[in-house]
């Protein structure tokens, strides 16, 4: 999977896609994709897409990670 790939999946907001690319990862990648996550929900200067992608992830991530 490229990184394109990865990124296209974490911002799907398909359940299964993303799920499936966090879970390839190993745990300093899950913490920089997380870091990211919550870059492009807190920082200015990303498209309200991108921002509400992220916020899914981010919530499901963290649901499926308890």
């Amino acid at each position: 999977m490229t990184i394109e790939d990865l990124w296209t999946n974490l911002l799907s907001r398909n359940e299964a896609d993303i799920l499936s690319a966090f879970k390839m990862l190993n745990k300093e990648d899950k913490t920089t994709v997380i870091n990211h996550l919550n870059k492009m929900v807190t920082e200015d200067g990303w498209h309200p897409e991108q921002v509400h992608s992220a916020e899914y992830a981010l919530d499901l991530i963290k649901r499926n990670n308890e």
